[in-house]
């Protein structure tokens, strides 16, 4: 780290070896790659490293395969809102929730979720494994008693 001023900062203010150590640990649970294996759902206990070594299919995979219920979303879009409303608030739910508009990596998911769902909007549902589709899909099995059902409820 090089300040403004263009000079290093003086080695009495350097982080001893230990303290770097803690706060590149910390930091790895904010990077998008780790966002699943630190800060959401572990993939069968592997640890960040193995997460972010996988291809991001893989990765995809792991997370809808280790979670009920995995929306993908966007922080701005009403349609995940109120997707993420339904399984919080009536269904009493604590779905695994990927906001790719925060991830560094977001645009990289939001092109494979097309490759693999074919579906270009968001928010991208899945539950126990089976892809719902966007809000209205998922709004409407909910009505129908097929999202209940997927879910053993």
């Amino acid at each position: 780290f090089v300040p403004a001023h263009g000079r290093p900062p003086p080695s009495s203010i350097l982080l001893p070896p230990s303290s770097s150590m803690m706060l590149a640990t910390s930091m790895l649970a904010f990077t998008p790659r780790a966002h699943a294996a630190v800060r959401g759902p572990m993939l069968h206990g592997m640890h960040a490293r193995s997460f972010a070594s996988m291809s991001l299919r893989d990765r995809i995979d792991g997370l809808i395969k280790d979670n009920d219920v995995l929306v993908f979303s966007r922080t701005y879009c009403p349609h995940c809102a109120r997707t993420k409303t339904l399984f919080r608030d009536t269904l009493k739910l604590n779905p695994e929730v990927l906001e790719l508009d925060t991830m560094h990596d977001g645009e990289e998911y939001k092109k494979e979720l097309i490759s693999m769902t074919g579906q270009r909007t968001f928010p991208s549902v899945f539950v126990k494994g089976h892809h719902i589709g966007g809000n209205s899909e998922t709004q409407k099995a909910h009505e129908t008693g097929k999202l209940k059902e997927l879910l053993g409820l």
